[in-house]
């Protein structure tokens, strides 16, 4: 399964969202919104450069949600990062395939007895291959992210929001 990231709140951050200012639910979504452009750089630098680069330029797809919420018509933010549908082979590249991937099978051959390569001028047939191994690039930085950016993000919030009060 493909990595998808949800900045979002518990619903003890809901309440604490809801019971905010307009001014300060602003400083809230433009934190989260600093945290989702950060998590899409670093994805994009880890992500392998491939033989054409269009998997480093297209390396995450975002969605950002903004609802009112139906008691009280309050505001609900949420933005998912994800590994993109196109190119398709982003998610192989990032889940792994064959024996690496999520279903950890030999991939075989469906219609012939045997695989075609060539590799370096050579021509190889093979009945299965092991796949390729996972590079997960999304879920490093994220990692990376919540490591070293949100810790630092969340103290400049708290100071900001103390500061506004």
């Amino acid at each position: 399964m493909s990595e998808m990231i949800f900045i979002e709140g518990d619903e003890n951050a809901f309440d604490f969202f809801v019971n905010l200012s307009d001014k300060h639910r602003r400083l809230v979504i433009d934190v989260l919104d600093d945290i989702a452009d950060r998590v899409e750089r670093e994805a994009q630098d880890n992500a392998p450069v491939g033989d054409t680069g269009e998997l480093r330029e297209h390396a995450t797809e975002r969605r950002e949600f903004s609802r009112r919420f139906r008691v009280d018509g309050d505001l609900v933010y949420r933005t998912e990062i994800s590994v993109p549908d196109r190119p398709k082979k982003a998610r192989w590249v990032h889940d792994g395939t064959g024996l690496y991937g999520p279903l950890h099978r030999w991939i075989t051959p469906r219609t012939a007895p045997f695989m075609v390569f060539q590799i370096n001028g050579r021509h190889f047939k093979l009945t299965h291959v092991r796949g390729q191994q996972p590079q997960p690039y999304l879920r490093d930085a994220v990692d990376e992210v919540e490591a070293t950016y949100i810790p630092i993000k969340l103290a400049e919030l708290r100071a900001r929001l103390e500061l506004n009060d």
